[in-house]
């Protein structure tokens, strides 16, 4: 369809106006063309996206940045009961900080523990905690340390604190590498009819990942992920749903590799406005860019 379009302005072009004056104006529109989609890809800062611990797949942290504000959450498992969890964190970016062998950029940010209702029920407002405080230090566009300091019971403080140190790697240039998806959907997305309920997504060297942060049926904050090809002329794509348990804790000297459950076929649409319409289960969620 869309190489009918383009052949068809261009034979109207080519009828209207001499060979002299066409080659200018076809330019004309492929630059405004490139500059419209290569924007979006300009604008993913370089520390934004997905980030693990490579060799121990199951845990993560994804991150975006917008100027010097930083909005992150941590996927992650409990270390008695090995299920799975998720923190945010918000905080700002401290840039060319003096360091022993030069400067780096340090993210300094408060974590929330979220409860919230399940996933398929009747929309309640969820409640946030603060458990605690992380740094990231980023080393380079590729590598970061993370640095974190929080209640070992999230919910009791009275347990006392777990700190840890993680050195931490993009994810997404090593599974998939290949240019980012010029289109506004990677990063933070939401439904604004349920808030406190959140996605992000990379779609990268034509594969999309996704991690949907979400509420168990107790209320306690779980993750599910959703992967698959994606090119940036596909509108649409279906993946399988999966969640994940028993794997060890993120930065854990022993790895246990995690077990994945599929919980069912999603499919997403992408809208020309940037929106994404994510069907699940019965039901349809509607997704746009979550600003903060």
């Amino acid at each position: 369809m869309y190489k009918l379009v383009s052949y068809a302005i261009i034979f109207k072009l080519h009828k209207h106006l001499s060979t002299k004056h066409l080659m200018p104006r076809i330019l004309f529109f492929l630059f405004i063309f490139l500059t419209f989609f290569v924007s979006n890809a300009l604008a993913w800062d370089e520390y934004s996206g997905w980030w693990y611990v490579p060799g121990k797949d199951g845990t993560g942290v994804s991150v975006e940045v917008n100027g010097d504000d930083v909005f992150v959450a941590l996927y992650d498992y409990y270390e008695d009961v090995p299920s799975p969890f998720w923190v945010s964190a918000y905080g700002q970016i401290e840039r060319n900080v003096p360091q022993n062998l030069g400067t780096v950029d340090i993210l300094e940010a408060n974590v929330s523990f979220w409860t919230g209702w399940p996933l398929g029920q009747i929309y309640q407002k969820p409640k946030s905690f603060h458990v605690g405080n992380l740094r990231m230090i980023f080393l380079s566009s590729d590598e970061a340390v993370l640095e974190s300091t929080t209640y070992d019971d999230f919910l009791d403080p009275s347990q006392g604190y777990e700190t840890k140190r993680v050195h931490l790697y993009k994810f997404m240039p090593r599974i998939s590498p290949g240019m980012l998806d010029p289109r506004d959907i990677n990063g933070w997305m939401w439904d604004p009819n349920y808030d406190g309920m959140g996605f992000f997504l990379e779609a990268r060297g034509n594969t999309l990942f996704m991690v949907w942060y979400h509420y168990d049926e107790y209320g306690y904050p779980t993750w599910m992920t959703c992967s698959g090809p994606l090119t940036p002329q596909d509108t649409h794509v279906f993946c399988e749903m999966t969640s994940w348990s028993g794997g060890s804790r993120m930065g854990a000297e022993t790895y246990i590799s995690p077990t994945g459950t599929s919980k069912g076929q999603a499919e997403l649409t992408f809208s020309q406005d940037g929106g994404i319409i994510l069907n699940y289960s019965g039901q349809a969620y509607h997704l746009f860019r979550f600003l903060y």
